[in-house]
């Protein structure tokens, strides 16, 4: 019976048949060495996860708020100060003032920044501010208004308890 021929081995591949190698073996590949994630290590003051996130969420919606407050003005024909009187809105960098406030907050803790408290109580204040200005124009906008700026205090305050804070001093 005629023996089976060998199946040629791939290219580049030693023979089974052949004979091992008897030197050295080669070194290693060099070991890469992979730079670890790069986390961002906040500084004392700095909101921590949860209350970012309810800040980001709250502001968000205080803009989103305003924008519904514009949109309703402009669509019902009932201007506030900072929007104008129908046919004769204001030019649209007033219109935009109070969007300027959420926005900075957003900006703000974004960054990690530590005055995201104190800097959030002013911007509400300013919110407030603006509904007691319409609240001579359109009660129930000024009410809305007086809502968001209620809603951003809340949060401001409450994240005095929710921020990173320095560590002790060693041997303390």
């Amino acid at each position: 019976m005629p023996e089976p021929t060998p199946i040629p081995a791939p290219p580049g591949s030693p023979s089974p048949w052949s004979t091992p190698q008897t030197g050295p073996l080669p070194p290693p590949p060099p070991v890469v060495a992979v730079p670890p994630f790069p986390t961002h290590s906040p500084r004392p003051g700095a909101l921590v996860p949860w209350s970012r996130l309810a800040h980001l969420l709250v502001w968000a919606g205080i803009a989103l708020g305003l924008g519904l407050v514009v949109r309703s003005s402009i669509t019902t024909g009932l201007g506030t100060w900072w929007i104008g009187p129908a046919g004769h809105q204001h030019h649209m960098l007033i219109i935009a003032l109070p969007f300027a406030l959420p926005i900075l907050m957003l900006v703000l803790v974004l960054g990690w920044s530590p005055y995201v408290p104190w800097v959030g109580m002013l911007a509400a204040l300013a919110l407030g501010a603006l509904a007691l200005i319409d609240r001579d124009y359109v009660r129930g906008y000024a009410a809305i208004e007086a809502g968001l700026a209620a809603g951003g205090l809340l949060i401001s305050v409450l994240s005095l308890f929710g921020r990173y804070q320095a560590a002790p001093e060693p041997g303390r």
